[in-house]
């Protein structure tokens, strides 16, 4: 998940620091597919971490925040777009992605260092 999060970096800095459309439409077909890759793996954690009898709720916040992310950040990056210039946004996109790949890497990391007891179950959870 940390490579896919570091690849969607790599594709907003080429979608904000080139201008040649043949680029920009490559990187954001990378970035959609990494995009499924982080999906993948946030639903499986999710799925893992979570006890059965709260699944149901932690998913629905999950997509209730992902649904409403999405048109608030084409507000605010909008907005930012039209305040500045059209590549800015996705300069700005690029350094909180990279935010985010530090973020969980940084968790996964602690996960490691966390051994499994005799039952399987992680210590320090």
């Amino acid at each position: 998940m940390v490579l896919a999060l570091a690849v969607q970096t790599g594709c907003l800095l080429v979608i904000g620091g080139v201008a040649h459309p043949a680029a920009t439409a490559v990187a954001l077909a990378v970035f959609g597919v990494a995009g499924m890759v982080v999906n993948v793996h946030f639903v499986s954690l999710t799925q893992q971490r979570t006890p059965d009898e709260l699944l149901g709720r932690v998913s629905s916040a999950g997509r209730t925040l992902g649904i409403v992310g999405a048109p608030a950040g084409a507000l605010l990056f909008g907005a930012l777009a039209e305040a500045t210039e059209v590549n800015v946004p996705a300069l700005v996109g690029a350094a909180i992605m990279a935010a985010a790949a530090l973020v969980v890497l940084r968790a996964a990391r602690a996960d490691r260092t966390a051994a499994p007891s005799a039952d399987g179950e992680m210590a320090g959870r």
